[in-house]
């Protein structure tokens, strides 16, 4: 199933440029429904972008805004946006390679025959679908040429630029899916395919997924296929049912690899509105441990820890103690119960609950000053496993041996229920503590590699994203550190309010604190009306991966609902620190 999507900056559905002087108000790029073909793949009409061509005695400034809107079109080579460029131009210039994504700010005449072009740039996709945000000016000169009837473009940049604001109109979100180094859990990589494909959606992602992780995943994760295993021909599809047809490489795969590449196909493939996919290798059914020839979709869910989250209850500190915030659907305890034992009733200052429950950590006052940082069994003693002058909230991932929690804002440390506390490493982190700038939130994904984090506050807050590498006997190390929310400050907070998406509150320079949804790469986002909320600070956020979000505010707690935040979930619930597992 196609996921939810967000419009870039809330307004990807709007072609602010189609109304400029010398281009009519009629001449704007057109979304048209085109039905798939019978017995196609789409269970939904195509959406395509037509933007319009050349309108005789345009000026300048409107031909280069012209072949600014073109790039919504990739058919034919982007043939619409060629259809502005000289004839040399037309014929060199190339819309191969990684489409740069910016925000417009300006295009204005230099000279009778020279345009200025300025904005932002805001990221880059690759040729293997992956979003690299990317921060900074953008500032070019295109030169053109009176042909005797109309300006052409002679100068063009190189490549496809793509106005943020069509992004969505041009890319469809999938994910592929890659295992966790050293482990048997899969951990989602965001790829972006474009709208043209149609039908070919199901093939082009295979194809990604074979063709190895993202540069920023890729140091957390490895894939179960074997080197040079390629897809014959395309994905079939056979009403509910995806057949991929793989060449003979994927025969050397051992039988725990065979397991974790079908797992790797299936919940790669699942978004397609499938029940099961048959997996070949040259034409014959592909053998692996436990799975029929059609794998269902249920056949992989426990290896993505993302999913047993439906039915989590969410936690708050109230009063110094660990209590129910909102009940799980199965769970007898009621809103305002404790949870945890005796040690977590009186002093708890932050806290954390492990995914399955069984696991709970907890920050506590020193009794010569300082901070203690308890971790151990949920229902029994837990020891103090290390002190400092203060921690942050912990964050588990996906089991319950180990907690991640930020000491002194400075340090991150990963703390174990048993055995030595390890510092993770994290060199990219330096620049930002050298110039005074303090960790703040921390969340772990479910997966346990993929990891979000506040650096720095008000106007120089940062929200990064990082993968942690935390499994086998080296170092934990923090890499791939990148920041996903430019242009967005006073950033207090984060939680991952789906697989792929996080949730965070700040706000626009000189806008309204506001809570903000984004993609994990940044290359979406939009803000959440404060409606329901109380004026003032909102405080601390409490997310699930299955869209379920809680935020504390004015000493209580508030459900997003929607484009609205309901009013305390349940009599009696107040307190505004919620917290889900995890």
């Amino acid at each position: 199933m196609r996921s939810r999507w967000t419009g870039l900056l809330a307004a990807a559905l709007v072609f602010p440029l189609a109304a400029c002087a010398g281009v009519p108000d009629s001449g704007g790029p057109v979304t048209v429904r085109a039905a798939p073909p019978v017995g196609g793949g789409q269970d939904e009409p195509d959406v395509r972008v037509q933007p319009p061509g050349p309108v005789p005695e345009s000026g300048p400034v409107q031909v280069v805004r012209g072949f600014l809107n073109a790039a919504v079109s990739s058919d034919d080579r982007h043939g619409v946006a060629r259809s502005f460029l000289g004839p040399e131009a037309r014929r060199t210039w190339s819309d191969d390679g990684p489409v740069r994504v910016f925000r417009l700010a300006s295009v204005t005449p230099t000279a009778a025959d020279s345009v200025r072009v300025r904005g932002r740039t805001v990221g880059v996709v690759g040729e293997d679908g992956a979003f690299t945000p990317a921060d900074g000016p953008l500032d070019l000169v295109l030169r053109l040429r009176w042909n005797g009837s109309t300006w052409q473009l002679v100068t063009p940049p190189a490549g496809v630029y793509l106005q943020d604001v069509y992004f969505s109109q041009v890319y469809i979100p999938y994910s592929v899916y890659f295992v966790a180094a050293g482990t048997r859990r899969v951990v989602p990589d965001l790829r972006y395919l474009d709208r043209s494909l149609g039908n070919a959606e199901p093939s082009e992602l295979v194809r990604l997924l074979l063709g190895g992780p993202s540069s920023w995943v890729a140091p957390g994760v490895r894939t179960a296929f074997p080197r040079g295993t390629r897809l014959r021909g395309n994905v079939v599809r056979d009403r509910d049912v995806l057949t991929v047809d793989l060449t003979a490489e994927a025969e050397f795969a051992s039988p725990e690899d065979r397991a974790m590449l079908s797992a790797q196909l299936v919940w790669t493939l699942r978004e397609f509105e499938v029940t099961g996919v048959r997996v070949e290798v040259e034409g014959r059914r592909f053998e692996a441990p436990g799975a029929g020839e059609v794998q269902d979709l249920g056949r992989w869910a426990r290896l993505n820890p993302a999913v047993p989250a439906r039915d989590l209850p969410a936690y708050q500190v109230r009063s110094g103690a660990v209590r129910v915030a909102v009940p799980g659907p199965r769970s007898p305890m009621p809103p305002g119960a404790p949870f945890g034992g005796a040690q977590a009733r009186s002093g708890t200052l932050g806290a954390a609950v492990s995914l399955d429950g069984s696991a709970l950590a907890l920050v506590k006052a020193g009794a010569g000053g300082g901070q203690r940082l308890y971790v151990g069994p949920s229902t029994g003693q837990l020891p103090v496993r290390y002190a400092a002058t203060r921690f942050g909230r912990p964050s588990w991932g996906p089991r319950n041996s180990a907690v991640l929690v930020v000491a002194d804002s400075a340090r991150l440390l990963l703390v174990p229920q048993t055995g030595p506390v390890r510092t993770v490493d994290a060199p990219a982190l330096r620049p930002y503590l050298a110039r005074g700038a303090r960790i703040g939130a921390i969340r772990l994904a479910p997966d346990g590699v993929r990891l979000a984090l506040v650096v720095g506050s008000g106007a120089g807050a940062e929200l990064l994203t990082g993968i942690l590498r935390a499994d086998g006997p080296r170092l934990p190390s923090l890499v791939s550190l990148r920041s996903v929310a430019a242009g967005v400050e006073d950033l207090t907070d984060v939680g991952w309010s789906r697989e792929r998406e996080l949730v965070t509150v700040g706000r626009e320079r000189g806008g309204e604190l506001l809570p903000w949804e984004l993609s994990a790469d940044g290359a979406t986002r939009s803000s959440s009306p404060r409606s329901g909320l109380p004026a003032g600070r909102l405080g601390q956020l409490a997310a699930t991966p299955v869209d379920r979000v809680l935020l504390g505010a004015d000493g209580a707690t508030y459900q997003r609902y929607f484009n609205s935040w309901g009013a305390p979930l349940a009599e009696g619930v107040v307190g505004a620190e919620p917290f889900y597992p995890g």
